[in-house]
């Protein structure tokens, strides 16, 4: 089991699976602690989907989570 694991999740995460809040990483990852790096460019993706008729529900609810 690793201490640290750093986790770069895409957009597609955010769309397309549950909330993170509700994943747990340090199982999915063998970790101790789980750090989740959110790239700028994710959240500028996130924000051009909130106009998208069928992600637009789940863009906003993943930049409020964020």
């Amino acid at each position: 089991m690793r201490d640290l694991v750093c986790v770069f999740p895409d957009t597609n995460a955010f769309l397309h699976y549950p909330p993170m809040r509700d994943i747990d990483w340090c199982d999915l990852t063998d970790a101790k602690h789980v750090r989740l790096v959110i790239c700028l460019t994710v959240i500028h993706e996130l924000d051009t989907k909130k106009s998208d008729p069928r992600l637009a529900e789940r863009a906003e609810r993943a930049i409020r989570e964020i």
